[in-house]
């Protein structure tokens, strides 16, 4: 594997020349070869795509910006955009951020409570675990999703400020755009297809409302309290996540944001730093995540230009500390190393790598990273990626 990376990396390195100078780029989109190894990020990065392209777009058509029904309209199309946007990208992760052959996805006949095409996964069907794994994709990847476009964001536009909202209030208002419906009978089953060839089977757990109308967290709820673990069902989750969403200062700078916008046209807002010490310091953003442990808290927050990151698992004594250093010109290229250490389950894990990146034109370059990892609780539990050595590579464009 490495002699297939030494030739391109040594390719780039003797055709480039000295770095461009600075420009100054507003967007930015990230893409990669579909790849089932890395299947949040892959994703996150086209997720994220889409939302910058509707922003362009958006950008560009100011008809009506000086009335504020219009801007009213504008706001409210382009949220539906972003939600359809952040709706597909949680589907998606509910069919693929499970085992391979779990994987699999189809459109049902009928639309979402936001009118969208209604989308039916496989993933999580065989096992206790894949169950799991196919209910917690969804609200992990929107989690991910936020987070990249946290961290991508040095302005906030209304296009960022629909797109985060979208992303990181999925799990905060997934009840209230789910329906729930519970067995009078109080019936009590996760139900398990193809077990069997041409049969179904169920397994018993503790008591569960009606299958086909449960909403994620609901689900979660019950598998954790199978599990044997802290979580007292959904709504102790649910507060958990509402917590981590309004402890988030980006959710009141992207409503702020919003709110200018409708008030007066005014598109752009600078995010909030603080002056520590002499250093610019962003306030964090908070994560939430749904892990096999337990819920995961994730606080990441920036010091000029570094990422910082302390999480801790809500009901058991498991913890997590990551640093990722910005871009350091190395001659022709950058480097970004970043490393993680974690205690899950009394066991240690860790995580250590770099992105290298390559400039390919004025407005691009290729960005591989390189990376280890065992047992990191992010890295190979939230983001399925699998234990050991890894690889991959992005392309990257800014206009």
């Amino acid at each position: 594997m490495f002699k297939k990376l030494l030739a391109p990396f040594l390719a780039l390195a003797m055709a480039c020349t000295a770095p461009a100078a600075e420009r100054d780029y507003t967007r930015e989109a990230r893409l990669r070869p579909p790849d089932l190894d890395h299947p949040v990020d892959v994703n996150t990065d086209y997720a994220l795509a889409i939302s910058e392209g509707l922003g362009h777009l958006e950008e560009n058509f100011t008809a009506g910006d000086k009335y504020i029904v219009t801007r009213t309209g504008k706001a409210v199309a382009m949220l539906w955009l972003h939600g359809a946007n952040a709706y597909w990208s949680h589907e998606m992760a509910h069919g693929y951020n499970v085992e391979d052959d779990q994987r699999g996805w189809e459109f049902e006949n009928r639309t979402s409570s936001i009118g969208l095409p209604r989308v039916t996964f496989k993933g999580g069907t065989t096992t206790l675990e894949n169950a799991f794994d196919g209910i917690a994709g969804g609200l992990n990847q929107s989690e991910n999703n936020a987070l990249e476009l946290w961290e991508r964001t040095d302005t906030i536009t209304l296009d960022r400020a629909l797109a985060f909202l979208s992303f990181k209030l999925d799990d905060t208002t997934y009840n209230l755009r789910s329906d729930l419906d519970a067995h009078e009978d109080g019936s009590v089953r996760i139900r398990f297809f193809n077990r069997k060839p041409g049969e179904n089977e169920y397994f018993y757990a503790w008591p569960l409302p009606n299958e086909t109308k449960l909403n994620d967290l609901d689900q979660l709820g019950a598998i954790y309290k199978y599990w044997g673990n802290h979580v007292d069902g959904s709504s102790k989750i649910e507060k958990r996540t509402m917590i981590a969403d309004f402890l988030t200062a980006r959710t009141w700078e992207s409503l702020r944001s919003i709110w200018k916008y409708l008030r007066n046209g005014e598109r752009t807002t600078e995010p909030l730093t603080l002056d520590v010490a002499g250093h610019k310091v962003t306030p964090p953003i908070i994560s939430s995540y749904f892990t096999s442990g337990g819920v995961f808290y994730d606080a990441d927050f920036l010091v000029d230009g570094n990422k910082f990151s302390v999480g801790m698992n809500t009901d058991l004594p498991d913890w997590r500390i990551g640093v990722g250093l910005g871009e350091r010109q190395v001659g022709c290229f950058s480097l970004s190393p970043f490393g993680a250490f974690n205690r899950i389950g009394g066991e240690d894990g860790f995580t250590i790598g770099s992105d290298i990146g390559f400039e390919v034109g004025g407005d691009a370059s290729l960005v591989f990273t390189l990376q280890r990892s065992e047992g990191d609780v992010i890295e190979n539990d939230v983001k399925t990626v699998d234990d050991g050595i890894d690889a991959q590579v992005v392309l990257k464009v800014k206009w």
